[in-house]
């Protein structure tokens, strides 16, 4: 049974942003360094004896992308040198116009589509909570996890969104922590791969 892995959790990379007080030089150096982010990913992966890449939500800023920037990003992903696994956010959900379907044949590209467990390596699961539209309207991260069982096998789960509130308004795609915590604890999973805050700030007590 396979005791460790390692593997690179990145997530928000938001390929497409546009910034409004940039100029058009600026937004194109920009652009471009969104892009060379993914190629990077691949560069620390492989210095770092990383065996795959998890990206946790807004890989690409919106569904509707220019052309050129699309096919850049999709050349970027198929030259990564480890397979990477792709969760929809809730700039870039898997509704119907999703760029995640033009994946579809990048052999090393996987979208994690639904909340099933996937074994990607030996005794190494992976499980996804993926967006289905712009907004979520419960836990999404708790709804993939609640019909699991403990496992002795490494499994991290990947989810997008917030863990603590900003505002006073109640949230109800707020991500439980103690669940969370309570399903590390039981062997449920080993690893909660997030994105959606663009800070580094402490998740819950693990």
């Amino acid at each position: 049974m396979t005791d460790s892995v390692k593997f690179l959790h990145s997530s928000d990379l938001q390929i497409g942003m546009t910034r409004w007080f940039l100029s058009a030089e600026a937004q194109a150096r920009f652009d471009d360094d969104r892009i060379r982010s993914i190629e990077r990913m691949g560069e620390v992966a492989v210095a770092h004896g990383c065996r795959f890449i998890v990206v946790a939500g807004d890989v690409f800023e919106h569904n509707s992308l220019h052309q050129q920037t699309t096919g850049r990003a999709l050349d970027a992903l198929r030259g990564l040198p480890v397979p990477v696994y792709l969760l929809p956010g809730n700039h870039d959900p898997l509704t119907a116009d999703s760029i995640f379907y033009r994946m579809e044949d990048i052999d090393t590209v996987t979208v994690l589509k639904d909340t099933d467990v996937h074994e990607i390596l030996p005794g190494v699961e992976l499980v996804g909570a993926p967006l289905l539209s712009k907004t979520a309207t419960t836990d999404l991260v708790r709804a993939a996890l609640e019909p699991l069982e403990p496992t002795d096998k490494i499994r991290i789960a990947v989810g997008h969104g917030q863990a603590e509130a900003h505002t006073t308004d109640a949230r109800p795609d707020l991500i439980d922590l103690a669940h969370v915590e309570s399903r590390l604890a039981d062997g449920t999973i080993d690893y909660l791969a997030l994105g959606d805050t663009h800070s580094a700030e402490q998740v819950g007590d693990t």
